[in-house]
């Protein structure tokens, strides 16, 4: 990955040195996590695609800093898509974000360009992208001790909704996980049977981590970290309505309405939507129907998405099921973007 790992601090140099096991360091940014676990398929395929990329000549640098997953989650989305594009033979580059806005990916095709704006709706994870990164901080905690405990997290207040949930937590996040820290850096022994309570602002929710066991260990780090499952039950109608509704309110954001594309799109990653399963059965409609409304939201195009896989394993490119107007785009312009 010469490409990319140039852009990179040499693993050697990064974060810094464990105080506890010798010879290891630490590092907060999420991608050394995905450099770290080169054998499980989905995240070679990852790390093919940000080579790439970068050998594309994208800087990559908002990945490269993030720490929270579900940041990072998003990121890592834009670059399967780019580099989705790329395998299609057409030029892509990614704009520097604009007023806070995220970025786009701006594409030269054949006989027109485009300006895509890339959505990944992952507020429906926010517990598990959440609770991800706190099993991480435990697990990659510099304590010389080996312990197990439980996760979860309960919401105390009104708040329901997943993209506010989402929201609190890339607020606080950082907080919660910095007075954990802080705590686990003093972990002793008699803390087996104990919860750690972690309020996000004033109380509204609350993250618990229930230690089961504890004792010295000074060979490595030797942790079990638990999840406790969710309570969600909602069907796959439900699911698709709220997609809608998110995209919709995406879309009439129109971060893409002063592009210089000639050609206007929004690409809606939902391989972490839990309707993947759905879309890649069949069992998913997208058309006229979803009530979306291309003139009403200035798009020639809004694609679903999911990364292409077959028994495998992951393959290079993106599945999309495409809503378009031919008044607004050609079929052919659409095909160079997809397969539809």
């Amino acid at each position: 990955m010469p490409s990319f790992a140039a852009r990179l601090t040499p693993p050697d140099i990064e974060g810094r040195p464990s105080d506890a096991f010798d010879g290891q360091r630490i590092s907060d940014r999420a991608v050394y996590r995905l450099l770290a676990n080169p054998h499980y398929p989905h995240l070679r395929e990852a790390l093919r695609a940000l080579e790439a990329v970068a050998t594309a000549g994208m800087s990559l640098k908002e990945l490269r800093e993030a720490k929270l997953r579900g940041e990072f989650g998003s990121l890592l989305a834009e670059v399967l898509l780019a580099d989705h594009f790329l395998s299609r033979r057409l030029a892509v580059t990614k704009r520097g974000s604009r007023g806070g806005k995220n970025p786009d990916l701006d594409i030269t095709a054949d006989g027109f360009t485009a300006t895509v704006e890339v959505y990944s709706p992952r507020s429906w994870h926010w517990r598990e992208d959440w609770l991800s990164d706190v099993q991480d901080a435990l697990k990659n905690a510099d304590i010389p001790y080996a312990y197990a405990a439980n996760l979860d997290i309960a919401v105390n207040g009104p708040i329901a909704d997943a993209d506010l949930l989402q929201d609190m937590i890339l607020r606080t996040g950082q907080d919660v996980l910095g007075r954990l820290q802080a705590d686990i850096a003093v972990l002793e022994e008699k803390a087996a049977g104990t919860v750690w309570r972690y309020e996000h602002e004033g109380g509204e929710m609350t993250t618990t981590v229930e230690f089961t066991h504890v004792e010295p260990e000074t060979r490595g780090p030797a942790r079990s970290i638990v999840i406790s499952e969710p309570g969600d039950t909602s069907s796959g109608d439900a699911l698709f309505r709220a997609l809608i509704d998110k995209i919709r309110e995406k879309a009439e954001k129109r971060q893409v309405a002063y592009s210089e594309g000639t050609i206007r799109g929004l690409a809606v990653d939902i391989s972490r939507t839990k309707l993947d399963y759905l879309f890649e059965t069949g069992q998913l409609t997208f058309d006229a129907s979803s009530g979306l409304d291309l003139d009403e939201l200035d798009l020639d195009f809004i694609a679903l998405t999911i990364p292409r896989r077959n028994k495998k394993g992951p393959r290079r490119g993106v599945r999309a099921a495409v809503l378009y107007e031919e008044t607004r785009i050609g079929r052919e312009q659409v095909d160079q973007f997809f397969d539809v």
